[in-house]
């Protein structure tokens, strides 16, 4: 990355996290979205129109807990943050140099720290979701607390995707909501077998499909209602 790129960046990260302190906590669920659809250092892998919809279950949900597997740029995460309950735990698992999104560099870490709401507590897991030393973290974060919003977007293989599952869907409380990134079919090539373990599982639950185009491979959210 060239000088004048990494102080484009900068300012970039700059003029945005301006914009997070000026409306932190005031933000709607169009507005988050629209924000960090604005900004290529923050922009999430999804369709807007899918995004949304699930900010707006998390606003009406306000969830007190809130655990994402994979967080990549920080945009989801953001928008999570600010729907929840001002004082919220949140916590991020992130793989460094994963397969699926690579995770964020340590340079990030004080950025994506600032994306939370001023009271929240947020708890940046770097470790790999698959490990039970990495759950027992996050229990020891929840003191015995539930988790009343899970989104998968780690693994999207279906060992990687089942096991994230079988591992924290025991920590979300009864009414808690689990999203699943990624349910619309992709090639095997790319790791796209979140689809398969979502319509292995979806039966068994009260569930919904956020799906803005079902032709373009990957993307699509779906929720399970626990």
């Amino acid at each position: 990355m060239s000088f004048a790129t990494r102080a484009h960046s900068a300012l970039s990260h700059a003029r945005f996290l301006a914009e997070v302190t000026l409306y932190n906590g005031s933000f709607t669920p169009e507005s988050a979205v629209e924000h960090v659809f604005n900004w290529d250092s923050l922009s999430p892998w999804q369709a807007p129109a899918e995004l949304l919809e699930v900010a707006r279950l998390v606003k009406a949900q306000r969830p007190k807990t809130v655990l994402e597997i994979g967080s990549a740029k920080g945009g989801t995460l953001f928008v999570w943050c600010q729907m929840a309950d001002p004082q919220a735990t949140v916590v991020s698992i992130d793989l460094p140099g994963g397969a699926f999104g690579g995770g964020y560099e340590g340079d990030r870490i004080p950025i994506m720290r600032r994306l939370k709401q001023n009271q929240q507590r947020l708890h940046l897991l770097r470790a790999d979701s698959h490990r039970y030393e990495t759950r027992h973290q996050v229990e020891e974060i929840l003191k015995n607390g539930k988790i009343e919003f899970l989104f998968i977007d780690g693994d999207h293989s279906y060992e990687g995707v089942k096991q994230d599952f079988e591992m924290y869907s025991p920590l979300v409380r009864s009414g808690g909501i689990i999203g699943f990134h990624d349910i619309v079919e992709a090639p095997l090539a790319t790791g796209g077998e979140v689809s398969r373990f979502w319509n292995e599982i979806r039966p068994r639950f009260r569930h919904r499909e956020l799906v803005a185009d079902r032709t373009h491979a990957g993307y699509g959210i779906g929720l399970l209602f626990v």
